[in-house]
């Protein structure tokens, strides 16, 4: 099912929430803190470009997959996978990571433009999973509007195999009216031919 093979976003939307909230608190913490929990997001970072990029990829190869039967949701996966790249979601990614592998989380300048930066990564990720989720939608559409035509389809040929019936039970009563003429018919010339017989054979 095509529906259930597009992969779900609202995980990673989640992820990157905590993620963002972890950031804004780094600034508030002791040194030797602060670097673990700056250590161990610039994992957390590493992982979602992994997951972001696997992403990208599974969105593009079911939109070429979907052209066939499904254009509309076809379309709205393009437009999702496009997120990724339109939004430099993984850039923005890669970017922040490299800021805390450099130590730099006690910087208040620093601070204020990777803050604005998960600002972006967290809008950027609700755009992708409602892009995502929009796809869905259109998937689910295309199948009913499927189910809808498969119906109207089998409609159509019961409807034909009644007309088909109805025109074989008039052929049929119209030859047997047609063969008791006949018959009639028969009937009526051997009794001419056996009166004019008798009268001839009594002359």
């Amino acid at each position: 099912d095509m529906q259930d093979a597009v992969p779900p976003t609202e995980e990673l939307a989640s992820e990157q929430k905590q993620v963002q909230s972890e950031v804004a608190g780094l600034s508030g913490q002791p040194d030797g803190s602060r670097q673990a929990r700056a250590k161990a997001l610039t994992e957390r970072k590493k992982e979602m470009d992994t997951k972001v990029a696997d992403l990208q990829s599974q969105l593009e190869q079911i939109a070429n997959e979907a052209r066939r039967d499904g254009r509309a949701a076809a379309r709205k996966l393009d437009e999702a996978a496009g997120t990724v790249t339109d939004k430099r979601i993984r850039e923005k990614i890669r970017y922040t990571q490299n800021a805390l592998q450099a130590g730099m989380g006690g910087q208040s300048d620093y601070m204020r433009s990777v803050g604005q930066i998960e600002d972006q990564l967290t809008a950027h990720l609700d755009t992708l999973k409602n892009r995502v989720a929009d796809a869905q939608k259109a998937f689910g559409q295309g199948q009913k509007e499927d189910a809808l035509s498969q119906a109207q389809d089998r409609m159509r040929d019961l409807n034909r195999g009644f007309e088909s019936l109805g025109q074989r039970m008039r052929d049929r009563a119209e030859q047997n009216a047609n063969n008791q003429q006949g018959q009639q018919g028969q009937r009526g010339q051997q009794g001419q031919q056996g009166q004019q017989g008798q009268q001839g054979q009594q002359g």
